[in-house]
């Protein structure tokens, strides 16, 4: 009877995936792994999470992206900057602006790079003090200058 119907003289005859196929189910076969996709391509300059940040606060200095930088500093090559620290959305967050008495920091001598500046034990000892956290900012233009608050 098989012969007339054109079919193997026993289901044995044919594999898992031709029996399945006959009965119309998909077969995905098992050790493939899917990956899903979470991000745009990365093109230089936002590869490996740079540049996605105004501003990096550590324990020794304050790094301004040159973006901001030059925003603040306008054609100068260099900028004092005097800080406060808020409280913005229940975070700590600083508040800064230039001033002639303030930080200092000069234009970096290659093109596109951070502006730096020391972190004075006296900053660093108001930082403790009021919680400012060591990490990436984001930089806001205010009233009063220019606020900084924490990613994340």
């Amino acid at each position: 009877m098989a012969k007339i119907f054109d079919l193997p003289e026993s289901e044995e005859e044919r594999n898992f995936e031709e029996q399945m196929s006959d009965l119309g189910v998909t077969v995905e076969k098992a050790g493939k792994k899917t990956a899903h996709v979470l991000s745009d391509w990365l093109k230089p300059g936002n590869a490996g999470g740079q540049h996605i940040y105004d501003m990096s606060v550590r324990k020794n200095h304050i790094a301004i992206k040159p973006k901001w930088a030059q925003k603040i500093a306008g054609n100068k090559t260099k900028m004092k900057l005097t800080f406060r620290i808020v409280r913005f959305e229940g975070k700590t967050a600083l508040l800064f602006k230039e001033s002639n008495l303030g930080f200092s920091t000069k234009k970096p001598p290659i093109e596109n790079r951070a502006w730096h500046m020391s972190v004075s034990p006296a900053l660093k000892a108001e930082f403790e003090k009021y919680g400012v956290s060591y990490g990436h900012y984001k930089i806001s233009i205010v009233k009063d200058g220019y606020l900084a608050t924490l990613e994340g």
